[in-house]
């Protein structure tokens, strides 16, 4: 037998009819006419009709659904047999007699005879109820989670503003106390009361940065930056607890390692921070040493190897596996004797795969650890930057000394060994060192700022720090009020909050800003944040204001500050003068 032969067997007989009754899905065929010439067992079924035979010579208007669905199923089934061109792939909803509602996914092709001549059309479709149910359900489930993902995100980002501003505030008053306190004994609670403060800060910035690694909210950008001058940066901020501990601290730069790379700067100096941080930490006493080295460069990729090494006390072979988990510590908390939450390694191995480097440690118990840390960046153009340095707080003002950017502890641990100089009276200077003074007093115009701030605490310390600089300063404490003013009363600049109770900073600037004749329209904006987060950083900046400072607010920032607002004053002077 031919094959020709063998199909016309099968066509010859029942069957295909047979096989079309049997399959699962559901199948017919209509005239031109959109009369039904015949279906399969499942259609039959899914209208409640006895049998396939039942349908015959009906059409959709004869069956138990509604009339749109009928009118919008014909319609399909012209369009197929005039285009001779098949429909595929058709969601179509399906109103039954019973009231429920079906989904169907239809596939509809013209129906032809011998001589391939459109006689009909065939259709199949699966009811794909349940499946759009469950996809449904799944979307919502999906939003439901993304929208608690960005109330999350919120909240934390809230809880680091509403954090930092007022522990930061307290820690910084107890540490002025400690300073002037004559008692030695309230002067020792003081500092201890301060680093308790200070170690909560740290732990909920510990916390916090975790959350963000943890749920991706922290994405990699890659941009130029001097990593010689990140390396430096990351041994003066830990130089003063170094000292305190009698710590030698340094770093070695190899002279193969460019001065400019590009890469994520924010990410690689938060890496360095911790695993030398935790080397203070955990070294009594002995060196801690960085050194960094240009370990491999094909094409525009570069391989730089760091290498932290310490003399601390090393890690037990049995915890070494265990140390990049999170909340892992080589101590009980119980023991208070090396505090943290055991979240900063964690973070480190978490921002080193982000970067696609490496991280390996080599440590024996008693003698000391060396962590070697491998991170690709890409080879510069040229060796210039231009753009702001990541750093472990807000831009503080390029006139302020890197001291301020350090823990209050690091200025104060070491006033329990001496005593304040008592206070003594002062003789009236003579009437001709008065004038000269008022006369200098004069020449040296106060600055005149207004200082927006709800909170309390860090109102009272920026006041008195600016005041200490040479600030005239008139305070507010919202925008409404700070408009009120900024409409009647001329001013140097302006220090702003950015979150405030009835909006923002860039509300304040927008309102001057978009009116010329303002009274300050000219002045330069400054603002003053308890964020970290380096995209609100950017967003701020990007509103209007020329410096972003870091809370809690810093002897060194206000005298900065100060610095800054006179050179525009007398670079506005050159220029009218011009």
């Amino acid at each position: 037998m031919t094959i020709t032969q063998a199909q016309q067997f099968w066509l010859d007989s029942d069957f295909v009819f047979e096989l079309l009754k049997q399959i699962p899905a559901s199948v017919f065929w209509k005239d031109k006419n959109s009369v039904y010439l015949g279906c399969n067992n499942a259609f039959a079924r899914s209208l409640g009709l006895s049998s396939p035979e039942e349908i015959i010579g009906k059409t959709d208007y004869d069956l138990p659904t509604a009339k749109e669905d009928s009118d919008a199923f014909r319609a399909d089934d012209k369009q197929v047999i005039e285009s001779k061109q098949p429909k595929l792939n058709i969601e179509e909803r399906q109103t039954l007699s019973d009231g429920r509602k079906v989904i169907l996914l239809t596939n509809k092709v013209p129906l032809l005879d011998k001589e391939k001549n459109v006689i009909g059309v065939l259709c199949i479709y699966y009811d794909i109820t349940e499946r759009k149910k469950a996809e449904e359900e799944l979307r919502r489930a999906k939003e439901n989670a993304e929208t608690a993902n960005q109330l999350r995100a919120e909240f934390i980002r809230n809880m680091q503003h509403d954090i930092r501003t007022p522990v930061g505030g307290v820690r910084t008053l107890l540490g002025d106390m400690a300073e002037t306190m004559q008692d030695d004994d309230l002067r020792k609670k003081l500092i201890l009361m301060r680093d308790g403060v200070e170690q909560l800060e740290i732990i909920c910035n510990e916390v916090i940065d975790f959350d963000k690694v943890e749920h991706g909210n922290s994405p990699v950008i890659a941009k130029k930056f001097d990593i010689h001058a990140l390396i430096k940066n990351v041994i003066s901020l830990n130089k003063t607890a170094a000292f305190v501990k009698k710590l030698t601290l340094d770093a070695h730069i190899a002279d193969n390692v460019p001065r400019v790379v590009k890469g994520d700067d924010h990410r690689t100096l938060r890496i360095l921070i911790n695993l030398i941080g935790n080397a203070v930490k955990f070294t009594k006493e002995g060196s801690i040493a960085l050194t960094a080295d240009l370990a491999q460069q094909k094409d525009k990729q570069l391989i730089i190897k760091f290498v932290i090494k310490d003399t601390g006390i090393g890690i037990p072979e049995e915890k070494r596996e265990l140390i990049y988990e999170k909340f892992s510590r080589l101590n009980p908390s119980n023991q208070g004797i090396y505090k943290g939450s055991g979240l900063g390694l964690r973070i480190v191995k978490q921002f080193v795969e982000e970067l696609e480097g490496e991280i390996d440690v080599q440590s024996k118990e008693g003698e000391g650890t060396s962590f070697h840390v491998i991170l690709p960046f890409e080879a510069c153009l040229l060796q210039e930057v231009h753009d702001v340095p990541a750093q472990i707080a807000p831009f503080l003002g390029e006139k302020a000394s890197i001291a301020h950017m350090l823990p209050l502890r690091a200025r104060l641990d070491s006033l329990l060994a001496k005593k304040p100089a008592p206070t003594t009276s002062v003789s009236p200077e003579p009437a001709h060192k008065t004038e000269q003074a008022a006369t200098t007093a004069d020449n040296q115009k106060r600055i005149r700022i207004l200082l927006i701030e709800d909170d309390s605490i860090a109102l009272m310390i920026q006041q008195r720090y600016l005041t200490e600089q040479g600030f005239d300063v008139q305070t507010a404490g919202n925008v409404e009020d700070a408009l009120a003013i900024l409409d009647v009363t001329p001013f140097d600049a302006v220090l702003s909050d950015f979150g405030l109770p009835d909006g923002d900073g860039a509300d304040i600037i927008r309102h001057v800003k978009d009116n010329p004749q303002s009274l300050n329209y000219s002045i330069p904006f400054y603002c003053c944040t308890a964020h970290t987060d380096p995209k609100i950083i950017k967003g701020i900046s990007d509103s209007g204001f020329f410096w972003v400072l870091s809370k809690p607010f810093r002897p060194g920032q206000a005298e900065a500050l100060a610095i800054d607002v006179r050179e525009k004053q007398e670079e506005a002077k050159r220029k009218q003068a011009a």
